[in-house]
């Protein structure tokens, strides 16, 4: 006899901001303006010249707290 498969539900869970120690951080009022304008996705116009061969392109996303992906093709 097959046991009948019961789905679990797993949530995130929830990342406070630390700085580089690993101390809490908190958003600097003077900073909010800047900070949103820079969430989103961020690409090199056209490829960037790496080296006399190769040349690359970059990408980058930010979140609200962290930089959540960067990737550098060549």
């Amino acid at each position: 006899m097959v046991k009948p498969f019961n789905p679990v539900e797993v949530k995130p869970v929830p990342r406070k901001p630390v700085g580089a120690g690993g101390e809490e951080t908190v958003d600097n009022p003077n900073c909010k303006d800047i900070a949103h304008a820079i969430i989103g996705t961020w690409r090199s116009k056209d490829c960037e010249t790496a080296s006399q061969d190769l040349t690359r392109r970059r990408t980058y996303v930010f979140g609200r707290h962290d930089v959540a992906a960067i990737t550098y093709d060549l």
